[in-house]
């Protein structure tokens, strides 16, 4: 059996406010044999968030908005962003990051580059800690200047500053998904960032 796959990036990262209510782009699932979506999130600022509220909503019907419904929540990015100043620029595809004040809480964990131009910013996963440098276990996508960028890390490493999750949209009488952010659930607030990519089965033969 053959399947025609696709994927695309349906929102590019996105600023939220803290105390904001937003929602993504939405998607037609109506012609897909299955949609998966990819969603990354990250905290931008230093307040202390309570965490905040991801709503995966879902329609059975191609048009209106009065047939949302709710078809998964969950609570993500409790925790409080450290910024860090690196030793340097880094190239597109580094992996080895100079760190001389020695800041990162430890391994296991998702980062943020995140860039003056939106787009250019990416999450990065921690998988080596060592006296002056740690590493990132893909290596970056994007160069990232000091001068135009930050980096945001965990204050601590039961901090949760940034995720990257898939979510599967089942059945195919689902229409239309999409996410909504609220970051107004708790009673403290810190801004963030989402990307919200699809990738989605259209054929079986």
């Amino acid at each position: 059996m053959a399947l025609t796959n696709s994927g695309v990036v349906v929102d590019d990262w996105t600023a939220v406010a803290a105390r904001e209510i937003v929602g993504s782009t939405e998607i037609d699932c109506s012609a897909n044999y299955e949609t998966t979506l990819h969603l990354q999130a990250a905290l931008t600022s230093t307040t202390a968030n309570d965490g905040t509220k991801f709503i995966v909503q879902t329609s059975w019907n191609t048009t209106g908005d009065e047939d949302w419904s709710d078809y998964s929540t969950f609570t993500r990015l409790a925790g409080t962003v450290e910024v860090l100043t690196l030793d340097g620029d880094e190239a597109a595809g580094q992996t080895t990051i100079a760190d001389a004040a020695d800041a990162i809480a430890g391994t296991g964990i998702w980062c943020m580059f995140k860039d003056d131009t939106i787009a250019d910013s990416e999450l990065v996963y921690i998988s080596y800690v060592d006296t002056g440098y740690f590493i990132v276990l893909d290596g970056t996508t994007n160069a990232h200047a000091t001068a135009s960028s930050d980096f945001y890390a965990p204050t601590a490493l039961t901090d949760e500053i940034a995720f990257s999750m898939p979510i599967k949209i089942q059945g195919t009488n689902i229409k239309r998904a999409r996410v909504v952010i609220d970051n107004n659930d708790d009673t403290t607030a810190a801004s963030l960032m989402y990307k919200l990519s699809k990738a989605i089965t259209t054929a079986l033969s």
